[in-house]
């Protein structure tokens, strides 16, 4: 099922898993350098922005799907604001820088899918803006998880996001 912009479905390289993403424009993060050198790596700004919303079996897609567009139609998700929380996720051979944002209506979304009897877990929200294997992000799925990735700072980057507008 197609989503209207700015929204969209993607599925993983093994089709067992799919997301819903809020696209995000690339102008907004022109600002950022194109890498960065941090704790001895070499990170990739990315090609492409999003936060990813919903993330779950791909058995699932066309019954969330349209229930998310449902929902968008009466109360859009949208990005507000970049939070001063950036972090370090590790996955197999890469690494990727992220920040955690405010998406309006993301609780919203998760109280009417678990009222339909969806058991999913409420998407930390956030946007991978770098990595060390280019342009890879690696899947956040839980505010659990999120909490447990080691919280740094980059003052360049902060400051870099600190004058994007809204």
């Amino acid at each position: 099922m197609m989503l209207p912009p700015p929204y969209r479905v993607g599925r993983n390289n093994e089709g067992t898993r799919f997301t819903i993403v809020l696209e995000l424009p690339l102008g907004m993060f022109e600002a950022l350098p194109a890498t960065i050198e941090f704790d001895g790596g070499n990170f990739f700004k990315k090609k492409e922005f999003h936060v990813t919303l919903v993330h779950a079996l791909a058995s699932l897609e066309e019954s969330l799907t349209s229930r998310f567009k449902a929902f968008v139609e009466a109360h859009p998700i949208a990005l507000l604001g970049f939070d001063t929380d950036i972090r370090v996720a590790e996955k197999d051979v890469n690494r990727s820088i992220i920040v955690r944002c405010t998406v309006a209506c993301l609780d919203e979304l998760f109280i009417e899918l678990r009222a339909a009897g969806f058991d999913l877990p409420l998407q930390p929200a956030h946007v991978t803006l770098y990595s060390i294997v280019d342009n890879v992000g690696i899947a956040i799925d839980s505010i659990a998880e999120m909490e447990s990735l080691p919280q740094v700072k980059i003052p360049a980057l902060e400051a870099a996001l600190s004058e994007i507008e809204f």
